[in-house]
């Protein structure tokens, strides 16, 4: 679930033409899941998303960031599987003057082949330290909610996921300041984190 993450709450509230979302998919592989992300959030009507598919080249630089409320990030399931590396260093002073990012989909097990210099960008706005030393995930996994009044997780029931679908989460643990909603085996599997003026 996205939340206009530029304001407080749940707020529908946006600039005109909606909140701006974009979704960053890979050259690397597999885009459906990407593609069903943008397509879950276009549909919704509880929220006013306007969401895209992007690649990282068109979200490398702060201007191109300034064109979106959100940004989703990901992997397919390779440990190559994406891009991480063309726009990590632009994430945190996007995020710090009131981005909102979102990581899911294996972005921790995405971590595991990047540079120092990646590796330290995404720690600087992520809630969990990253990579896992090893593999971190439960297939059909059950997100168990532990805090039900953020606005993230408000409304949220708690979920079981179906065959060959995972849920990974973090072994090195959360930042400092990093809040934790959810749970799966008794390990975190959601988390936030305010960063200056912005969430992830």
């Amino acid at each position: 679930e996205l939340a206009d993450t530029r304001y407080d709450g749940l707020s529908t509230y946006s600039e005109p033409g909606g909140i701006r979302v974009a979704v960053v998919g890979t050259l690397k592989g597999d885009n459906s899941g990407f593609s069903a992300i943008v397509n879950q959030l276009n549909d919704d009507t509880d929220f006013d998303f306007s969401a895209a598919l992007v690649t990282a080249s068109q979200v490398d630089t702060l201007k191109e960031l300034g064109s979106y409320d959100v940004l989703v990030i990901g992997n397919y399931g390779d440990i190559a599987g994406d891009d991480f590396g063309q726009f990590a260093a632009t994430l945190a002073p996007w995020v710090e003057a009131g981005g909102g990012l979102v990581a899911t989909g294996w972005t921790i097990g995405g971590t595991g082949n990047e540079t120092e210099e990646t590796i330290k960008a995404l720690n600087e706005v992520l809630p969990v330290v990253v990579p896992n030393p090893t593999p971190g995930s439960a297939e059909a996994g059950f997100v168990t909610f532990v805090v039900s009044d953020h606005p993230v997780s408000k409304g949220v029931s708690d979920f079981r996921l179906g065959a060959n679908d995972y849920v990974e989460y973090p072994l090195n643990g959360a930042h400092k300041g990093a809040s934790i909603l959810a749970t799966t085996e008794k390990l975190f599997s959601v988390a936030v984190r305010e960063v200056a003026a912005g969430r992830s």
